[in-house]
This record gives C-alpha cells, structure tokens and sequence, in this order.
C-alpha cells in the first residue's frame, strides 16, 4: 500500500507540473490572440479548435477509458500487452484515418458548395492531420500514465506547448497573416513531432516486457474488453453531455441570448479547474486504481478515501473564493452585478464545477468494470432533465439551474452509497478547516488586489 501511495504522490506532482505550467502558457497565448485579431476571427479558429476535440471525444469510442482496468494484465508479457493495448491502438489508427479520408474526401467534392465556400481543402487537410494525431496522442498518454511514465509525458507536452507558441508568434511577426491556417499549421507540426516521441517510449515500454506471461496469468477474453470498452464509451458520451461544451449553447437557449456572454466567461475559468482536476488526480487515479484490482477492500477504501479528499478540499477551496469574489469579477468584466445575474451565474458556475467531484469514482468505476452503474445514473439524470426542460419552457432560469444541479448532487450521493455497498468505502464530502481558512485567505488577497 505505501508502494501504491508514493506513486499516486509521484504521479501527482509531475501531472500538477504539467497541467499548471501547460494552461499557464496556453492561457497567455489565448489571451495574448484575442487581443491581436478581431473577434470574429478568434471565434472562427475557438470554434475550429473545439469541433475538432469534440470529434476527438466521440471518435475514441472508450478506448482511453478502457486501457486502466486491463493494465496490470498487459504489463504481464508483450503478447497480452500487444493483445490489450498495441493491437486495439492500430484498429483505432484505421479508423483514423478512415475518418480523416472522408471527410477530406467529402470537403474535395463539395468544395464549391455554399456550406464549404469558408473551408479550402488545404485547410480541410490540416484539420484532418490534426485529428489523426491529437487523438492518438491522447491514447497514447493514457498508457504511458498507467505505466507511471508521467515525467516523460510532462517533459514531451510542456515542449510541445511552448514550441508551438514560439512557432506561431514567429510567423506573425515574420509578417504572415494570423489566421486560422497560420494557427493550425505549426499545431500539426508540433503534435506530429511530440507523437513521434510518445509513441517511441511507448515502444520502449513495450520491449520492456518479457516476451511470454508467467505461468498461471489469466488472459481477458476480446468480449470481455469490447463489453467494458462500451460501457466507457456510453459513460464518455454523458460526460460530454453535462460538460461546458454542451451546458453552454443549452443555457444561452432556455436562459436567453443576454445571459450567453456571463455563461461563455464562466466555463472558460471552468474549463481551467477541469482540465487541472483531470490532469493531476484523474490520470494519477486512473494508474493507481488499476494497480490495486486485487487489494483488499479495506486497502482500496483507505486509500480511496485520501485521494478524494485531495480533489474535494481542492474544489471546496474554488467553491469559497468563487463565493466571495464573484460579485467583484463580475464587476470587473463591466457586467450588470444585479441579485438574478449573480444568482444565474453561481448556479451555472456550480453546475459545471460539479462534475470535477465524479472524477475519483469515474476512475474507480472504470477500473473495476462497474461502469455499468455510472451509465444507469447518467442516463436519468438526462431523462430527467430533459422532462423538466420540455414541462417547463416558460420556468425562471433560476428553477432550471437548481433542478439540474440536485439532480447531479443525487447522483453523486447515489454513487457514494453504492461505492459503500460494493467496497466499503465511506463517503467522505466534509470540508476541513484548512480548507476554509485558506480559501478565505486567498480570496481577501484577490479582494484588495481588485479594488
């Protein structure tokens, strides 16, 4: 167990060094491009950037979710690792690049088509190398996550990151245009490259294995990976349901156009906490809790229980400092601070921070094969919300906002009480005092700082 608990340690202070430092320049860039070119064209390439990582989203179809709870098998010998992990990888390259051919293909054919008169082919051809190598990229992190090569990983995506700004900067003030393809080229470059990389220490990994399994290993049926894989991938569908990329145009609609700009600016700060959250605990759970498939329970629920507390006391410290300064944030935006946007705002910021609290049970539901549970509270959840969004087209904002975020709070009450039942893990979701002492600490410094 202490073997276990230094590796989550380890793992999390190379994914904290990532994920700060890599938002950090990327949040620099983004600001320093929304301040160089006009709106309408830093909405186009936002807007670029974001189909193509939800197509990266839902053309994965559950294999990064599916890798953790057959690790600790692959890593027995390389033909169960090539089984597992290798051969579903070049599958997904296939099917990559099948979906790349197409729909360059489609884009070369109707190319003179009204839809497509924005869309050049070129640029069309950028997008799909695009797509074909961030995606493998992310499956490829994935497995060197849960062989606990973080420091590589780190290394290779804070070099990515910043050689790709130095790219585009360098272009601009070399006196090319900063448009959308002056973007996504050195993005292509950069990816290709940082691949490349990726995939030769996964390879490292791979030869690293002795050539045959030890006596006695049990080998996972190809059904028995396709059955769980599909299970992430109906879990990774709802995920996206009830992130900012879906919340976002949903609430402009039923809350109206005037509220679009206060939920856009909200889920950008959203999106920093989640990729944070994500980056550092989930991939760091994700390994560990493919290690300990064959602890005890009482083993998994101690260590369980330190690793949410690590993530809850995170977000309870955002939940305080958001509390206190929202009011002044919203000033500072020069927005109307008056008792429903506030009330609206709050709502919609806790509505999308919620769902950083699921990430310790998705990754321990993901690697016991449970995902099955996770599925059934997700769907009526949907279910649920869209009975009360059909029933009540005419309700305030406010009712909307606080009937979607009891449901997502019953359901992770749900979840704990299940977790209970299944492992013996306790449920743990109170504050500590530290917590609050130093969010309140921290959000009188930003107070004085804004005045």
């Amino acid at each position: 167990m202490i073997s276990i608990k230094q590796r989550f340690g380890y793992s999390i202070r190379w994914n904290f060094l990532e994920s700060v430092w890599y938002q950090l320049f990327l949040f620099s860039h983004q600001c320093t491009l929304y301040k160089t070119i006009s709106a309408k064209q830093y909405g186009k390439i936002g807007t670029a950037f974001s189909l193509v990582y939800l197509a990266i989203n839902l053309s994965n179809f559950g294999l990064d979710r599916s890798i953790s709870p057959f690790f600790g098998t692959a890593s027995q010998s390389r033909s169960l690792a090539y089984h597992i992990i290798m051969q579903p990888i070049i599958w997904q390259t296939g099917v990559l690049l099948t979906i790349a051919f197409l729909f360059c293909t489609g884009l070369y054919i109707l190319q003179n088509h009204p839809w497509c008169s924005n869309m050049p082919f070129e640029l069309g051809l950028l997008i799909g190398c695009m797509f074909i190598t961030e995606e493998l990229k992310k499956t490829v992190r994935t497995v060197l996550h849960c062989a606990f090569k973080h420091n590589i990983t780190t290394a290779i995506e804070l070099c990515t990151v910043v050689s790709y700004i130095i790219m585009v900067w360098s272009s601009y003030y070399a006196g090319y245009p900063l448009d959308l393809q002056l973007v996504l080229i050195p993005m292509v470059i950069t990816s290709a490259v940082s691949l490349c990389f990726l995939l030769y220490h996964l390879n490292a990994w791979y030869q690293s294995l002795p050539l045959i399994e030890d006596e006695g290993v049990v080998t996972v049926p190809t059904a028995r990976i396709l059955h769980h894989r599909l299970g992430a991938y109906v879990s990774q569908l709802a995920t996206l349901f009830f992130s900012a990329n879906f919340l976002v145009p949903l609430f402009a609609w039923k809350c109206g156009l005037a509220y679009a700009a206060l939920f856009k600016l909200i889920s950008h700060f959203n999106n920093i906490v989640y990729m944070i959250i994500h980056k550092i605990f989930g991939a760091s759970l994700q390994a560990c809790f493919a290690l300990m498939r064959q602890e005890e329970n009482e083993m998994r629920s101690d260590f369980f229980g330190t690793a949410t507390n690590y993530v809850y006391q995170l977000l309870y410290g955002i939940i305080i400092i958001a509390v206190i300064n929202g009011t002044r944030f919203l000033a500072l935006k020069k927005m109307n601070a008056d008792s429903d946007i506030l009330s609206i705002g709050y709502l919609f910021f806790i509505s999308l921070l919620v769902e950083n609290f699921f990430v310790s049970y998705e990754q321990l539901y993901q690697a016991e094969e449970k995902t099955a549970y996770l599925n059934l509270l997700n769907g009526a959840n949907v279910i649920a919300l869209l009975l009360f969004g059909m029933s009540s087209l005419s309700a305030h904002p406010i009712a909307f906002l606080l009937f979607f975020v009891a449901a997502r709070l019953c359901a992770l009450g749900l979840i704990g009480l299940h977790a209970y039942h299944q492992w013996r893990i306790p449920l743990q979701y109170s504050p500590q005092p530290i917590t609050a002492i130093s969010a309140i600490l921290i959000s009188l410094f930003l107070f004085f700082i804004t005045i």
